[in-house]
């Protein structure tokens, strides 16, 4: 079976990893999976590219370059897909101009979160296009009623949750790799934040929660990981908060598992979310995690158990959550195995990839 992503790009974020583990997971004796970028490569694509896999880039140069669709209808009747999978706004909106008159493959759509920063009018447009995919996938379970009401489809809306491998994340020998190449002393607590530079994601309130740690913490030191285009605004006010040597920013890595080895506490303070792929990794490192009540964080996170649930943009609460658990190392230490439990048990990549492979088969032609 033929599977054609289609994504604005490849980046470092949580729908980019996510592709990754989708492509490379599925066996490849059953499913034959091409991506195709709306604009940008990114972090993923080359590594892709270079394991064999087929991924094109149709460079979409603007907002009103709808000649992209035609150079995307061109990828997909060279390829001649049996399902056309499309990630986001984008990706759906030139999927529907590719096929007009065209490609007959069932159009399958997955919600990853960045739908709920669309404007009004793109939101609109977007459920319109959502009303003629063959499936709507939700990420977060909470999703579903509330997609149910808007697009009126009930049984075509369904709930696959992101899964994680674990056993990567098994190992710890790494963190100590990782504090010696940053400068970090062995006793000194670490607190990770990995997610790109772009809100909903608030890293100006970790920024601020740790002006507030180190006055209780001074050997605490943070490690930001992620690209993004607010990366240097928050360079800055580090600098101007004078916590610069408390603060150590990672970028152009796929791979996080050895910066999580290192980490005591792991956050993710923000507005908006899906199910948020970091916080699976979080899970999988078994580290506590202080981490925003938004989106559907809350299936993953139970407060008190893996970790603490705090209000978005609540920098206060993000910092006494935090000390917390640097002041109470057995505590943290039993919520991050909580995690690994529950990501073991509940996220698995496994049950993730058949989801998927059974949805496949469920609407091609």
């Amino acid at each position: 079976m033929k599977v054609l992503h289609l994504t604005w790009g490849m980046d470092s974020g949580g729908k980019e990893r996510f592709l990754d583990q989708v492509v490379r997971g599925l066996d490849p004796k059953r499913f034959d999976n091409q991506i195709c970028c709306m604009r940008e490569r990114g972090l993923f694509y080359a590594p892709l590219e270079s394991a064999g896999y087929a991924m094109h880039c149709i460079g979409k140069r603007h907002a009103l370059d709808i000649s992209a669709a035609l150079r995307l209808r061109r990828v997909i009747a060279a390829f001649a897909p049996d399902v056309i999978h499309a990630h986001d706004f984008t990706s759906q909106f030139l999927a529907a101009l590719a096929t007009i008159h065209g490609s007959r493959a069932p159009v399958v759509a997955t919600l990853h979160g960045g739908h709920v920063r669309l404007s009004p009018l793109k939101t609109g447009l977007y459920l319109r296009m959502l009303r003629r995919s063959d499936r709507v996938v939700c990420v977060a379970e909470s999703q579903v009623p509330i997609l149910e009401r808007q697009l009126g489809k009930a049984g075509s809306i369904v709930h696959i949750p992101y899964g994680v491998d674990t056993a990567p994340f098994a190992a710890t020998e790494a963190g100590v790799g990782v504090r010696s190449k940053l400068g970090i002393a062995t006793e000194s607590p670490v607190v990770v934040m990995v997610a790109r530079f772009e809100h909903p994601k608030d890293q100006d309130g970790l920024v601020a929660a740790a002006q507030q740690i180190t006055g209780r913490f001074p050997r605490c030191q943070f490690i930001f990981v992620g690209e993004g285009a607010r990366h240097s605004i928050i360079k800055s006010s580090v600098s101007a908060l004078s916590i610069a040597d408390a603060v150590h920013f990672v970028t152009g890595t796929t791979e996080v598992r050895e910066i999580l080895s290192a980490a005591d506490v792991c956050v993710l303070p923000s507005f908006h979310e899906g199910l948020p792929i970091c916080i699976l990794e979080y899970m999988a490192a078994a580290k506590p995690i202080v981490a925003a009540d938004v989106g559907g964080v809350r299936e993953m996170l139970r407060d008190g158990k893996e970790g603490y649930l705090i209000g978005a943009g609540d920098t206060n609460a993000l910092a006494d959550r935090i000390a917390s658990l640097l002041e109470n190392p057995a505590m943290a230490r039993e919520m991050g195995q909580c995690a690994r439990t529950r990501v073991e048990t509940v996220y698995s990549l496994a049950g993730m990839l058949d989801g998927y492979a059974r949805l496949y088969r469920s609407v091609a032609r």
